[in-house]
C-alpha cells in the first residue's frame, strides 16, 4: 500500500511513461535511471514467463476436468506449454500493439464479474452449507516462520498493476488526475480480493501442491451446488486472463525500452517499430529471454518453477519500488514545494529494503539469476558509457 501511495504521488508530479525508471532518472541522473529501468525490464520479462505459467496451470485444470488428463500440469509439459504461449503472444504483438491491447481490454469486465461471483456468492454459499470452519495455523509450529516469510516475499507479485499503470501516463487524457486514481483503486482492489480469498481458503481447507497452479478454480470447486460449473468457468477465464497478464508484460517492456532509449539509456535502434506500429526488436528480445527462462527450467517441478519466476519478478520489482520511494523522498526535501515530512515514502523504502533482504536470504536460485541480470546490466551500462565518451 505504501508503494501504491508513492506511485500515485509521483505520477501526479511526473505524468510521463517510464515509471520508476523515469522517476529515478529525473531525481538521481542517468546511472540510477538505467538501474531502475534494468530492474523493470527484468520485471516485465519475468511477468511474461510467470503469467504464461499461470495461464497453462488453469488450462491444465480445464483439461483435467473435461478430459480426465493431468498431463499438461506435469513437468516438463507445464513449462513447454508456457513457452508455446509466449511464442503466440510474441506473434500477436508483432502484428501490432493496438490489437494486443484490445485483447487485454476485452476480458477485464468478465474477470471482475467472475471474481465477485466466486468470492461473494461463493463465500455466502460456503457459509450457509457449514463448510467454513476457522482454521488458523499457529505461527512457528504448524506454520514455520521461514515459510511465512517466504510467502510474504512471493506476495509482492500481486502489485504488478501499480507499475503498469504508471507506464501509460502519456496515453491518458488527464494523467495527473486519472493515473493516481487508477493506482489507488488497483491497490485497494488487490488488498480486498487477497484478504477475502485468503480467508475463504483458511476456513474451507488447505491447498494441495497441484492447487497452487490454479488456485481460484480450486476455491470455486469447493462451493456447494454451483461449484463444479463455476470451477470450469474460472478455469477458462483464468487461462485467458493470465494470458492477458503475460501479454501486458510484452507491452510493458516496449514502454520501458522506449522511455530508456529516448533519454539515451539504451540504444535507439531498440525502439524501432515495424510497418504495423509494433516495437518488434523490444518485443522479440523480451519474449526470447522469457522463453529461455522457461526452457532452462523445463524439467523442474511445476510449482517450484512458479515460485522461481515469482521470486525473480520481485527482485526487479523491489529494486524499482525502492527507487520510486527514494525519488519521492528527494521531492519532499525540496523546500519550495512544502510537502511536509516524507514519513510514508521512508516507511515504504524501509519495507522494500527488508523485503529485498528476505528475497536474497530465502530464494537461492532467484538470487543467483537476479544478480547475474544486474551484473549484465552494469556491464552494458559501462560499455555504453565508454562508447559515448
Amino acid at each position: 500500500m505504501l508503494t501504491g501511495l508513492t506511485y500515485a504521488k509521483l505520477c501526479s508530479l511526473y505524468p510521463a511513461a517510464g515509471g520508476a525508471q523515469y522517476f529515478a532518472y529525473r531525481r538521481f541522473g542517468p546511472f540510477h535511471g538505467f538501474l531502475a529501468g534494468w530492474g523493470l525490464l527484468l520485471d516485465y520479462i519475468v511477468d511474461i514467463a510467470l503469467f504464461s505459467l499461470a495461464s497453462v496451470g488453469y488450462l491444465g485444470f480445464l483439461v483435467k476436468e473435461l478430459f480426465g488428463s493431468d498431463a499438461l500440469l506435469a513437468s516438463p509439459n507445464y513449462a513447454l506449454a508456457a513457452t508455446a504461449l509466449v511464442a503466440l503472444l510474441t506473434l500477436l504483438n508483432l502484428a501490432g500493439i493496438k490489437a494486443s491491447s484490445k485483447f487485454n481490454e476485452l476480458i477485464v469486465l468478465t474477470d471482475l464479474v467472475t471474481l465477485a461471483l466466486v468470492l461473494g456468492a461463493g463465500g455466502i454459499l460456503l457459509a450457509l452449507s457449514g463448510s467454513l470452519r476457522p482454521r488458523v495455523p499457529a505461527l512457528g509450529s504448524e506454520l514455520p516462520v521461514n515459510n511465512f516469510l517466504y510467502a510474504v516475499t512471493i506476495s509482492m507479485a500481486s502489485y504488478i498493476g501499480v507499475e503498469a499503470a504508471s507506464q501509460v501516463a502519456e496515453e491518458v487524457r488527464d494523467a495527473r488526475r486519472d493515473v493516481p486514481r487508477a493506482i489507488l483503486l488497483a491497490v485497494a482492489a488487490t488488498v480486498i480480493v487477497a484478504l477475502i480469498a485468503a480467508s475463504l481458503y483458511a476456513f474451507s481447507g488447505s491447498l494441495s501442491g497441484e492447487d497452487v497452479q490454479h488456485p481460484l478454480s480450486s476455491l470455486a470447486s469447493r462451493i456447494p451446488v454451483i461449484g463444479a460449473y463455476l470451477a470450469v468457468w474460472t478455469g477458462l477465464l483464468g487461462t485467458i486472463l493470465n494470458a492477458a497478464s503475460a501479454n501486458s508484460g510484452v507491452i510493458g517492456v516496449s514502454r520501458v525500452v522506449y522511455s530508456m532509449s529516448r533519454v539515451g539509456l539504451l540504444p535507439g535502434w531498440l525502439r524501432a517499430v515495424n510497418k504495423r506500429g509494433s516495437p518488434h526488436r523490444a518485443v522479440t528480445f523480451s519474449s526470447s529471454v522469457a522463453a529461455s527462462l522457461l526452457l532452462f527450467h523445463a524439467f523442474l517441478p511445476g510449482a517450484h518453477l512458479v515460485d522461481l519466476m515469482a521470486s525473480l519478478y520481485n527482485f526487479g520489482a523491489l529494486l524499482a519500488y525502492m527507487y520510486a520511494h527514494a525519488a519521492l523522498i528527494s521531492v519532499y526535501r525540496n523546500p519550495h514545494l512544502r510537502l511536509g515530512k516524507a514519513i510514508l515514502p521512508m516507511l515504504g523504502l524501509a519495507a522494500c529494503a527488508i523485503m529485498w533482504g528476505l528475497l536474497f536470504a530465502l530464494h537461492e536460485e532467484g538470487r543467483v539469476l537476479a544478480l547475474a541480470w544486474i551484473a549484465a546490466g552494469l556491464l552494458i551500462y559501462a560499455l555504453s558509457f565508454k562508447a559515448q565518451r
